[in-house]
């Protein structure tokens, strides 16, 4: 980790312990922050949604097939 990186995650860490975060939450956030940053959090594609609502309805029996 370069020096930059690693000051701003002391930083966010200092904030987080300032806002009350206990040391479990903080090391998950920052885990989420670096999966985030390493693209595994991505936004689904348009076409998924629009299939994942349909399920949804089709599960509610909102619609039928």
């Amino acid at each position: 980790m370069e020096l930059q990186a690693y000051i701003l995650t002391l930083i966010e860490v200092r904030d987080l312990v300032h806002a009350g975060f206990s040391s479990e939450e903080i090391a998950g956030l920052l885990r989420a922050k670096r999966l985030y940053h390493q693209g595994t959090y991505h936004e689904a594609a348009p076409e998924y949604k629009r299939l994942a609502f349909v399920r949804w309805l089709y599960q509610q029996d909102r619609l039928q097939s």
